[in-house]
């Protein structure tokens, strides 16, 4: 029976962490793991990849620090890794957690950070007695279902991939949600055997108790709460206002937008709600940039309910949080979020997403008022799941050895082995290969290759097939290859990307496995193209394809184009900055050059005339009836401007006053004298 005194070792590898700039509902979830698992006892370390800026301090002073957890940024790499941004960012992560042991390490979806560790743990490289766990939170694929499902150009497709496969190849899943599992699977991914629901934990409220549901509370500000983006809904609720000014009434409420802005198409979601502002009757307001905690405790003012009209939703923390504070909320019945609410209260609390439905649920609020709802699960009972689970994972029965699989022979296993004589092959570089072949069963196995001297490596995902029209998706190193898809006559980019198309995978070891002297030169569009126009193809995949390689090459120019226009804007910006010197140099000679007395006197004495209170009198009158200006004045020659205004009726108008105010001045100084 597992010891749940004794310490288990955690790391969580993330971008997102609560307290860090940017960060959501994956740095939450995983800042309220990493505090129950060290209120615990047991040893947690964060480590953030610094993909979102890590705030000086944050190490040490932050509130995980604060809780025990240690904090680590991911170290810059001695070898820079070439080519995908967040491949780069998996294979740093797999080389710091291969000189570590940890029971237990978790990686989100997002971004695939996971890959290359499940990779080289399913290969039998690394990390054979480490559990490697990936959270469901929101891949790629499925935010995109949102807005038509389309993938939004070849760096999402290449992090689909990523995403997949870590899912795929984790020792075990785990998904907030019901809800996200069946759509994955509805989807075609691959889950492993071990694919669990356990909802988050949430870092725990400030207090001690958290508030009972309560009687219905009036309401006098609805709040957005979320990111102004459509897929946090914020065209949804919009619409919604407009429906309900339409009707009348409710002349003192307000309305509160609580979150980052984001595009709303194309357009940013700040400037979007401002523009259809327009037309409410209702002050707006917007609150940016406030922490989770500073955002919660807005909502628990008076008379405030939160409004979460999000299109698509996981297992959302904004309700989450608005449930463990006790706080008033409507959101709408998408994905996971019924899953988080006790069943007796979701009706009062769900609407269906349709501007019409919210229309009418936030006028019935507004007029009978608002009520919380309870967790379905509460979150001790959730957190007591979560620290019993990594408990059983760390007892669980010695794995395999970590040390790499004994070497095998390529021949014996029915494996050729097909090098670059350019390159050269590592020591035990074969027979590596060789093992990793005969574990995985793959089609093709290949590695990665270093630059001689150690300071660069090109690392291929080895997939999918599509990403073959943007790039070489298998790399350039050394091919150890089942005998019967052989084809000598092939060039090799199209040969692969013929044998990803015919459903067999190609498995790439995350670690070196030759040495170059020059960079690997990359495939012509024509040999990216070629095996998508082989004999047999569907003619739809070969027009995508040509369709790809064409648009590759459009936004090549375009960057091209781009590239240049900004050099010619910078050099345009120094010569600009040259006249402008030269205009300082001429206007500083101009101030030192000496006004002849007379010129001085008569602009001293026309700037006199036009501030004096005789003129300043006139000017609604010369405004009115078209009289002289001061701008115009001041165009011409001071002596000739003085003369204008003296002999004008606008000054012969104030005389009066004139003679008036040094009659009372005369008799002020009479009065002041001293008796003879």
């Amino acid at each position: 029976m597992p010891d749940p005194s004794k310490p288990v070792s955690v790391c969580i590898v993330t971008h997102e962490f609560a307290g860090l700039p940017g960060s959501g509902g994956i740095g939450t979830a995983f800042a309220g793991l990493a505090e129950a698992l060290s209120a615990a006892g047991h040893a947690v370390t964060v480590l953030c990849t610094g993909l979102l800026p890590v705030p000086a301090g944050f190490e040490t002073d932050g509130a995980a620090a604060k809780a025990g957890v240690t904090v680590v940024r991911l170290p810059d790499s001695p070898v820079r890794v070439e080519g995908d941004q967040f491949l780069r960012l998996s294979h740093d992560v797999f080389a710091w957690l291969a000189e570590r042991r940890f029971d237990v390490v978790h990686f989100a979806d997002w971004t695939g950070l996971g890959f290359c560790a499940t990779a080289a743990k399913r290969q039998g490289l690394a990390l054979a007695g480490t559990t490697l766990a990936v959270g469901l939170h929101g891949p790629t694929r499925w935010v995109r279902s949102a807005t038509g499902g389309g993938l939004e150009g070849s760096g999402e497709l290449a992090i689909d991939f990523l995403e997949r496969r870590s899912a795929e190849w984790a020792d075990v899943v785990v998904s907030p949600s019901r809800y996200l599992l069946d759509w994955l699977r509805g989807a075609g991914w691959s889950l492993p055997a071990r694919a669990e629901v356990r909802q988050n934990i949430l870092p725990r409220p400030a207090g001690s108790a958290v508030s009972p549901p309560t009687a219905p509370r009036p309401v006098r500000e609805l709040v957005f709460f979320g990111r102004l983006e459509t897929r946090k809904g914020v065209t949804l609720f919009c619409d919604s206002l407009d429906r309900l000014a339409a009707e009348g009434g409710f002349p003192d409420l307000g309305i509160t937008f609580l979150g980052g802005s984001a595009p709303v198409d194309g357009e940013d979601g700040a400037a979007y709600v401002r523009r259809r502002a327009r037309a409410w009757p209702w002050p707006v307001g917007f609150r940016h940039g406030l922490s989770s905690s500073e955002a919660l405790a807005y909502l628990g003012g008076e008379g405030r309910l939160a409004v979460i009209p999000s299109r698509i939703e996981n297992s959302p923390c904004t309700v989450a949080e608005c449930l463990i504070r006790g706080l008033p909320f409507l959101a709408s019945r998408v994905g996971g979020t019924a899953e988080l609410i006790a069943d007796e209260d979701a009706e009062r609390v769900l609407f269906v997403p349709e501007a019409e439905a919210l229309a009418a649920r936030l006028g019935r609020t507004l007029r009978d008022g608002a009520a919380s709802a309870r967790l379905r699960i509460a979150q001790d009972a959730v957190a007591k799941e979560w620290r019993a689970w990594h408990v059983a994972e760390a007892a669980a029965p010695p794995a395999p050895s970590t040390e790499p699989p004994a070497e095998r022979d390529p021949a014996a296993i029915g494996y050729t082995l097909i090098a670059d004589p350019r390159m050269r092959l590592l020591d035990g570089a074969a027979g590596r290969m060789a093992a990793v072949a005969a574990r995985t069963g793959a089609a093709v196995v290949t590695g990665a290759v270093d630059e001689e001297g150690g300071s660069r490596r090109w690392l291929a995902p080895g997939g999918p097939a599509a990403l073959a029209a943007w790039g070489d998706v298998a790399g350039s190193g050394p091919l150890l290859v089942r005998r019967d898809l052989l084809d000598g006559t092939a060039q090799r980019n199209g040969w692969l990307t013929g044998l990803l198309l015919a459903g067999h995978r190609i498995e790439v070891m995350p670690v070196p496995m030759a040495a170059a002297v020059e960079p690997p030169a990359p495939a012509t569009p024509a040999e990216r193209l070629a095996p998508f126009l082989a004999t047999g193809t569907d003619e739809t995949v070969a027009d995508l394809a040509r369709l790809a390689v064409g648009l590759d090459a459009l936004a090549a120019r375009m960057s091209a184009e781009r590239n240049g226009l900004a050099a010619a804007l910078e050099q345009a910006r120094g010569e600009a900055q040259a006249l402008r010197t030269e205009r300082n140099r001429l206007a500083a000679a101009l101030e030192g050059t000496t006004v002849p007395p007379e010129a001085a006197e008569r602009t001293a004495r026309l700037a006199g005339l036009l501030g004096s209170r005789s003129w300043s009198l006139s000017a609604p009158l010369r405004r009115r009836f078209g009289g002289v200006e001061d701008a115009r004045l001041a165009g011409l020659p001071a002596d000739r401007a003085a003369e204008t205004m003296l002999t004008s009726v606008w000054w012969d108008l104030a005389a009066p006053w004139r003679l008036a105010a040094r009659l009372w001045r005369w008799g002020r100084r009479r009065l002041r004298s001293p008796r003879a």
